[in-house]
């Protein structure tokens, strides 16, 4: 899901145990959330708390820095990377308080890119 905005309601704020339900939800139909922060105020926690959350990224577009095409590309390859999601740990049995019993769903880091390409 590409979201464009700042994350913020005026109308009804997202509380904590909101955010946590609605990225639950997204997860258990694996669907990813990449937000491109738009506007002077943006809510972090909203915006960054889902994409972490869904195996999504947030898409920045570096706009006095970038090409737009340069910024599709990163975006496209945002889109394309793949998502694993119900990841498992299996561990020797130590206490359960130790380790998490499931992962979040997560993305191969990307690696640097260089401008001379």
């Amino acid at each position: 899901m590409l979201f464009l905005g700042d994350g913020l309601s005026t109308h009804d704020p997202l509380k904590d145990g909101d955010r946590l339900a609605i990225a639950k939800q997204m997860v258990d139909r694996k669907i990813a959330f990449f937000p491109g922060p738009a506007g002077n105020t943006t809510r972090s926690k909203t915006l960054h708390g889902l994409a972490y959350s869904t195996g999504g990224v947030v898409l920045r577009t570096r706009v006095e820095e970038e090409l737009l095409v340069d910024a599709i590309k990163r975006y496209e390859q945002a889109f394309a990377g793949p998502v694993m999601y119900d990841a498992t740990l299996q561990l020797r049995p130590i206490s359960p308080r130790s380790a998490p019993r499931s992962c979040r769903p997560s993305r191969r880091q990307p690696q640097p890119s260089s401008s001379a390409e």
